[in-house]
């Protein structure tokens, strides 16, 4: 009868041992990835050019072309985040729909099983360009303001903790609405016709028909976010902006979730 032997060969100096099978990736490693595959793509890095000039043009412009009087540092912030506003949504859905369009969506869900942390990734990926836009616009802000010319005495540098929250909140805000209509429509050029026409259509059918005239301040996102950068906001505007997010952002980000969770992928 014959033994059987089993040799167990040494593992080579030097060389890196794989994880186990069933380590998930952490949700912060996912994020990273998740955001840099926002910029990966052309149409990222040129976006993400013209997003940062935009931003950068519109605070200079803020700055020296408003009155001596007029010109402090919050207004000028406050017009670089609203250029920042414009753009960084469509970063936010190309998070989404880039995967279907480069077909790189079945390598991340194989080397990711469970769609929801990817889609959770995405999510963090999405605040973290919206916390940089706020970056972004202070630093412009801060930048333009100093250099242009103020009257005497006065004083242009008010800006406080508050309204660095609040610009915050107004851009994560609109990068979560590019990401629902990326999540929704799964398609790069659907998603942002579907960004900049429908909340326009519904604006001018609001301002048209006088039946739509008591929803219209708490549909029209343009001006329900746009509460946020004022210097206070009431409770009706609170909730105004509570009632657009969630149409405008929370259904169908969420609808999204479902369809990419449930989706089969060719």
């Amino acid at each position: 009868m014959t033994t059987p032997t089993h040799t167990r060969t040494a593992p080579l100096i030097g060389a890196t041992a794989l994880p186990p099978r069933n380590t998930a990736v952490s949700l912060s490693r996912l994020s990273a990835v998740e955001l840099r595959k926002a910029t990966d793509t052309r149409a990222g890095r040129w976006m993400l050019v013209v997003t940062v000039l935009a931003g950068a043009a519109l605070a200079v412009i803020a700055a020296f072309a408003g009155e001596r009087d007029e010109n402090d540092v919050i207004d000028v912030v406050q017009a670089s985040a609203f250029a920042f506003a414009l753009l960084t949504p469509v970063l936010g859905l190309l998070l989404v729909t880039s995967e279907w369009s480069q077909r790189t969506a079945l390598t991340t869900f194989t080397l990711v099983p469970r769609r929801g942390r990817v889609v959770a990734a995405k999510a963090v990926a999405a605040g973290c360009i919206g916390v940089g836009a706020t970056v972004l616009a202070l630093v412009f802000g801060l930048l333009a303001t100093a250099a242009a010319p103020h009257d005497a005495g006065l004083d242009v540098w008010d800006l406080t903790a508050s309204v660095v929250a609040r610009v915050a909140l107004y851009e994560v805000a609109y990068v979560f609405f590019g990401l629902g209509f990326g999540l929704l429509l799964l398609n790069s050029t659907l998603a942002i016709v579907a960004y900049f026409v429908l909340p326009t259509v519904w604006t001018v059918l609001a301002n048209s028909i006088t039946g739509l005239s008591g929803v219209r301040d708490w549909l029209d996102p343009s001006t329900t976010f746009g509460h946020l950068l004022e210097v206070s906001t009431s409770g009706q505007q609170w909730a105004q902006i509570g009632v657009a997010a969630l149409v405008w952002v929370g259904v169908p980000a969420v609808i999204g979730a479902v369809r990419v969770r449930r989706s089969s992928i060719a």
